[in-house]
């Protein structure tokens, strides 16, 4: 018995986890990183040697919130493949948002909203004008603009695709039903909805008071191993 994975639901994850300052180390991530990229084009791989190297981690990692999120809805938790579509769902989530927002407060600021909201996985349209990338997320009525975003160079750029952004990245392709499911999933956590009213525009140049655009850039180039990337 054991749990599989989708080659491209494990990259969808582990590009999620370069964007978010989320309790992995430097060590961690590039140890999960260089097992990623000397497997075989395998389509579906074996999750157990990423959840070794996470359990290296001083903290619980998202490669063992993942797992636990998977497992609740299997009828063998030791027994089971993850798909694309379980990660998609995973990020975009009551699950996720639950645990990224923490304790609840009365009041909420617009760099609490931008963080919230960015933190989750939102399927976009994406614009490229020079060295410049920015993502539109529609929801609704209500359209919101992320600018300085990184795009990896494995995730090609094509006129009327739709692309899974998660704080400053384009995480994934998405196909157009991908991204209905996402919306849907998202339009049941009332606080998201409520918050996403508060935010028209977010620049990861300055995003909360840092230059987070940067900061993955600086990941992405040890992890994939590169000395430098376009912006």
């Amino acid at each position: 018995m054991k749990v599989t994975i989708e080659r491209r639901a494990l990259e969808t994850l582990l590009y999620a986890v370069l964007s978010c300052k989320c309790p992995v180390t430097e060590k961690t991530e590039k140890m999960l990183f260089l097992k990623f990229n000397t497997l075989s084009a395998s389509e579906l791989l074996d999750l157990k040697p990423f959840i070794d190297i996470a359990d290296t981690n001083p903290d619980k990692t998202p490669l063992h919130l993942l797992l636990e999120f998977c497992s609740f809805y299997q009828s063998d938790p030791k027994d089971f493949s993850i798909t694309h579509n379980d990660v998609l769902r995973y990020l975009c989530c009551r699950y996720h948002f639950d645990r990224m927002k923490g304790p609840a407060s009365l009041i909420v600021t617009i760099d609490q909203a931008v963080r919230m909201v960015s933190h989750m996985l939102l399927p976009v349209s994406v614009k490229q004008q020079g060295d410049k990338t920015s993502a539109k997320f529609q929801f609704r009525n209500k359209s919101i603009i992320f600018n300085s975003v990184f795009m990896p160079d494995s995730i090609t750029l094509s006129s009327g695709s739709c692309y899974g952004f998660h704080l400053g990245m384009i995480v994934s392709n998405l196909t157009q039903e991908q991204g209905v499911m996402i919306k849907k999933h998202l339009a049941v956590i009332p606080e998201f909805c409520s918050l996403c009213k508060q935010i028209e525009l977010v620049d990861f140049k300055n995003f909360l008071g840092q230059d987070h655009h940067e900061e993955i850039v600086i990941r992405y180039c040890r992890s994939s191993m590169k000395t430098s990337v376009k912006p």
